[in-house]
């Protein structure tokens, strides 16, 4: 399924266009051990946009290995948002603050990679690697939408596409 970018008031998708390569908590080929965050395909040089508000906590440059070029960004609740395998150092410093839309680096395939595509993960507040979807789970209009039953049997895909249509309509500020 393709997520196609938007960016409106409200809507600030992370990547232009992309389908979701690996989700959450997958084993493949590619992740021996559960995946820690779900791949988004884009293009090499497509910006990568900041879904929310946050301080960055911490600039990633793990060259051929890990994330490659990467960035985290904390949330005012703790948590912590994980970018990697930019195809470039980012340009901000640990400490500068990233308003929701900005652009954070650039798409590409530095590090433990096989191709372009953008690793999105969510760091919950005692360090645990948690479901990014999670994130967005207290907004009352998405949940009014869609019940933990049904969330449970969408695909990755499914429930992004939702959330950014949520983003699309709704006015709630996260």
């Amino acid at each position: 399924m393709e997520v196609v970018y938007r960016k409106s008031g409200f809507v600030t998708m992370i990547v232009p266009v992309g389908t979701v390569s690996a989700g959450f908590g997958s084993v493949d080929s590619v992740h021996k051990i559960p995946h820690t965050g779900i791949d988004f395909t884009c293009n090499a040089g497509d910006s990568i946009y900041a879904p929310l508000s946050g301080v960055v906590s911490r600039v990633v440059e793990q060259g051929s290995k890990g994330l490659g070029h990467g960035i985290i960004i904390k949330l005012n609740d703790g948590k912590q948002m994980v970018f990697g395998h930019f195809s470039e150092s980012t340009k901000l410093h640990v400490g500068d603050f990233v308003q929701r839309g900005d652009a954070i680096g650039k798409c590409g395939s530095s590090g433990n990679s096989t191709g372009n595509h953008l690793h999105f993960g969510l760091i919950d507040a005692n360090g645990k690697f948690m479901n990014p979807v999670e994130l967005f789970k207290d907004i009352g209009s998405f949940l009014s939408r869609i019940s933990d039953k049904a969330i449970a049997a969408y695909t990755n895909s499914d429930i992004l596409m939702d959330l950014f249509d949520l983003f699309q309509t709704s006015s709630t500020s996260i």
